[in-house]
């Protein structure tokens, strides 16, 4: 077999699909559903498969055809979440109603049933159609759904685009499906990538009755002129194990549909469509007796083997039954974890909420543990912060958490500026404050008028500490009441000299991190107290403490 034109094996099915829809500006693609853009009048239809059957089921997307489709990895079934999430997705853009349409493999019944199941919890109107139109072999599922499956979706998506109910549409499908025959030959195996090839033919061989994964069929055959083969091809397609029910000289008009589901070239296509052709319209009757079967004197050892071969179907017919029973028993199963699964994960979201509105609730007590008018605000990560503000195109900036001037006062924020702010950027550090909106705002006297002190420390020995004063300006629109959640900030553009900040004379900036003070005087203290002020900032004193040693200190300078 030849190789195949990937990337990697686990990527090829989403670089099949992206390459497919970038083809098509009818369609677009969520995860691995390709949804068609046109709008969908009630009826949703949508079907699924694994991928490596393509154009199957992709390949029928469209208006008149599906509404959209789930791939699964190479011949696997689509995870019953991402079928669920597509339902969800047909309801969201307007669907009345789901209808859903399958071949008949275990592993499509099993996860696109466990997502009706969910879909029906949720009140979704849906119904769903297996394909079983395979007349080579019968599983203990039934048979294998193979290419009728497109003549259902055509009728199902037509019906659906002339405005047809679900009941309406399927009670047509199932008519037809009901007269659904179809049979597989290959002259060669299956190898999809990252994958064994499914079966090995000679070069004079071929498999009648092969199925789209691979799948051995009813029998290997000598290959035969292609006329001999369609043949045989329709032979069992008539008298195979599923034979119609059809009266003797019955005429039946004959519908070829040719299945291109390997590497048939389009000359071995073309001689196939030749041959397929010539049957058109061609009345005839079914057999009554399969053919080539001459009817001989049976001998008693061979009574005795039919017998056996019966009692051995018996056996198998019950291990069969005992197999469904446990299959059955699995899926209630199933269904049930995937419940679950579903109220956990709803569980999981509501704690999410809960613990948000904790976060909330505990940044907003952390603002009122600062209630007395005084803040101590730590900046982190100096060094990464400032190469952020230089390398920007514009200012940036960094905001404290809130604080308060008491329980019941004033609200408002440090903004910090480590590059500086507008026309000093580059050569200052900028320090503002914002009011912001508070709980109490209506109970306060506005504007506000009281000077706050802010002091930038030097934790080296010389404790060259440095400290501005903001003095409000009351006709400024930064010290009203804010009538939205902050105010501007308004401050002191030229705080400190950035060459300074770095510089290592001073400790500003120690162990990547940098400490500024604000302190709200409601006392109106005089200026040439502050300097004392950054003395007992080392002392580590209780904030009335620090106000009666101001009281004292202005006291003894009279």
């Amino acid at each position: 077999m030849p190789g195949n034109f990937i990337n990697e094996v686990n990527s090829c099915v989403e670089d099949s699909l992206i390459g497919y829809v970038r083809t098509h500006d009818n369609l677009e693609l969520a995860g691995r559903a390709v949804i068609s853009r046109s709008p969908i009048r009630s009826v949703a239809v949508i079907s699924g498969n694994g991928a490596g059957h393509e154009p199957a089921m992709i390949g029928f997307v469209g208006r008149g055809l599906l509404n959209a489709c789930i791939s699964g990895p190479i011949f696997a079934s689509p995870p019953s979440a991402d079928i669920f999430r597509l339902i969800v997705e047909m309801k969201r853009r307007g669907a009345k109603q789901i209808l859903i349409i399958i071949l008949n493999y275990t592993g499509d019944r099993l996860n696109f049933g466990l997502a009706m199941e969910r879909a029906r919890e949720l009140a979704i109107d849906i119904d769903m159609l297996v394909i079983a139109d395979d007349i080579a072999l019968n599983n203990p599922i039934g048979p294998r759904g193979l290419a009728g499956a497109l003549l259902i979706i055509k009728i199902a998506g037509e019906l659906a685009e002339q405005g047809k109910n679900m009941t309406q549409i399927v009670d047509i499908c199932q008519k037809v499906r009901a007269h659904l025959r179809t049979i597989g030959l290959s002259a060669s195996g299956i190898r999809a990538p990252g994958q064994q090839q499914s079966f090995d033919l000679m070069d004079d061989e071929m498999e009648l009755g092969m199925g789209i994964h691979g799948e051995t069929g009813v029998q290997k055959l000598k290959l035969l002129p292609v006329r001999q083969t369609i043949d045989l091809a329709f032979d069992q397609l008539f008298v195979g194990p599923r034979t119609l029910d059809l009266s003797p000289d019955t005429s039946i008009r004959r519908e070829a549909l040719q299945d291109h589901i390997s590497s048939s070239s389009v000359e071995h296509l073309q001689i196939l469509a030749d041959i397929c052709s010539s049957f058109q319209n061609q009345a005839i009757t079914t057999y009554s007796q399969p053919l080539s079967i001459q009817s001989t004197a049976i001998s008693t050892s061979e009574n005795l083997d039919i017998k056996s071969l019966q009692n051995e179907l018996i056996k198998q017919t019950q291990i069969i039954e005992q197999l469904r029973l446990e299959q059955k028993s699995l899926q209630s199963m199933l269904i049930k974890r995937e419940r679950d699964l579903t109220r956990v994960s709803v569980d999981l979201q509501l704690f999410k909420g809960d613990l948000c509105q904790l976060k909330k609730e505990f940044e907003l007590s952390k603002s009122f543990i600062h209630n007395d008018g005084t803040y101590l605000w730590r900046i982190d990560n100096i060094q990464q912060s400032f190469r952020n503000a230089k390398n920007a195109s514009q200012s940036i900036c960094i905001t404290s958490s809130p604080f308060y001037t008491s329980k019941y006062g004033y609200k408002m924020s440090l903004k910090l500026y480590l590059n500086g702010d507008k026309s000093v950027r580059d050569t200052y550090l900028s320090v503002y404050i914002t009011i912001m909106r508070g709980e109490y705002d209506s109970l306060l006297n506005w504007p506000f008028q009281y000077p706050i002190t802010l002091c930038l420390y030097d934790r080296n020995l010389k404790q060259d500490h440095v400290v501005h004063t903001i003095k409000p300006d009351l006709d400024s629109d930064c010290f009203q009441q804010p009538k939205m959640d902050a105010n501007k900030s308004g401050g002191i553009p030229e705080f400190c000299p950035l060459w300074k900040i770095f510089n290592k004379e001073f400790g500003y900036v120690q162990q990547d991190t940098m400490y500024i003070k604000a302190f709200v005087d409601f006392n109106i203290y005089p200026t040439k107290i502050w300097p004392y002020w950054t003395k007992l900032q080392s002392y580590g004193l209780p904030t009335n403490v620090e106000h009666i040693k101001l009281e004292e200190q202005i006291d003894n300078e009279k």
